[in-house]
């Protein structure tokens, strides 16, 4: 006979905020496989892939995203509104997610909104990384690609601070990337695996450029007016 679980009343939480972390005036933190309930606060669907999607709380901020496992196809799509019911909160290999099948938990879309957009310098992410685990960002920094790696993933780095940042393929086609191709102000979910923060473009969330900077005609005494 299949063993069933338990639930916990005392563990079940409402609010994303996970056991990393205790902001003041939120739901101090939980252990690890508790049940969680997301029904009373506002939670958009971000991004969608085979087995589970990116969710975020709204107001969208640092600590406020989280994965869900669904292991089938979920059911819902970006900006869907949904609750949540029965998840289980685990640490999978150090991600954050929710697992939907411990408790045989619900996703239910309640309505649609705008995906909330998060513009950010790729420095500001890096300042603490961990607080923009799987939300959806725009780096609005400009890249350069300068090593593409095995398993559809590559690394760039940024104009703006000089900052390498590592990419994957898991909802863009990197087929056509190259070693020298610049992008500017990319789209994608931000996540950890295999013991590393990457950004995962969405399909259209990224567009090579030319390199090239333009030339500027000035007159020699406007450059030397640079310097005095």
């Amino acid at each position: 006979m299949e063993e069933t679980v338990e639930k916990d009343p005392s563990l079940i939480r409402t609010s994303i905020v996970w056991p990393k972390w205790e902001p003041a005036g939120r739901t101090a933190a939980v252990a690890a496989n508790a049940e969680v309930d997301l029904t009373t606060t506002t939670i958009v669907v971000t991004a969608v892939r085979y087995n589970g999607f990116a969710c975020t709380e709204i107001p969208a901020g640092p600590q406020t995203a989280i994965w869900v496992y669904t292991g089938d196809a979920p059911t819902v799509v970006a900006g869907d509104v949904i609750t949540i019911t029965s998840g289980e909160y685990k640490e999978y290999y150090d991600l954050s997610e929710i697992d939907m099948g411990t408790y045989a938990g619900t996703v239910t879309a309640t309505g649609t909104m705008a995906v909330p957009a998060l513009p950010m310098a790729l420095d500001d992410v890096l300042l603490d990384a961990e607080a923009w685990e799987s939300h959806v960002l725009t780096i609005t920094d400009g890249f350069m690609i300068t090593e593409l790696l095995s398993y559809g993933e590559w690394t760039a780095q940024s104009f703006d601070g000089g900052s390498t940042l590592g990419f994957d393929d898991i909802f863009f086609d990197g087929t056509l990337l190259m070693v020298g191709d610049c992008y500017q102000n990319v789209t994608g979910m931000y996540t950890y695996s295999f013991g590393a923060y990457k950004l995962n473009p969405l399909v259209d969330g990224l567009v090579t450029q030319d390199c090239a900077v333009a030339n500027e005609d000035v007159s020699f005494g406007a450059v030397k007016g640079m310097y005095r």
